[in-house]
Parts: C-alpha cells; sequence; structure tokens
C-alpha cells in the first residue's frame, strides 16, 4: 500500500495533532514508510514544507 500526503498532513500533524516528542513511534513509522517508498508527496507540497520553519524538517 501506497500513500500520498500534502502539506497539512505533515505539518499540522508534527505542530498540532501528533508532536514528535509525544508520538515518536509514528514518526519513526513515517520516516519508515518514506524510505521504502511507499509515501509520495508532491513536489509542490514538499517545497512548501520545506520552505518553513516547521518541525517537518528536522
Amino acid at each position: 500500500m501506497t500513500y500520498s500526503l500534502d502539506t497539512s498532513a505533515l505539518i499540522d500533524g508534527i505542530e498540532r495533532f501528533y508532536p514528535r516528542r509525544n508520538f515518536p513511534k509514528l514518526w519513526e513509522r513515517v520516516d519508515m514508510l518514506i524510505s521504502e517508498g511507499r509515501i509520495h508527496i508532491s513536489e509542490e507540497a514538499w517545497a512548501e514544507v520545506v520552505s518553513i520553519d516547521a518541525p517537518v524538517r528536522e
């Protein structure tokens, strides 16, 4: 199974709903899915995510 994410899924997920400090296993799993090529994000959305000063950049 593969997943497609948008900007708000990453930014709101980390900053508002599932902070990395409270849900480390969730974000470890997201990182694993990315490394496996199972999570995709459009180039435009990724550019937006990394262009702001957000925890997503860590």
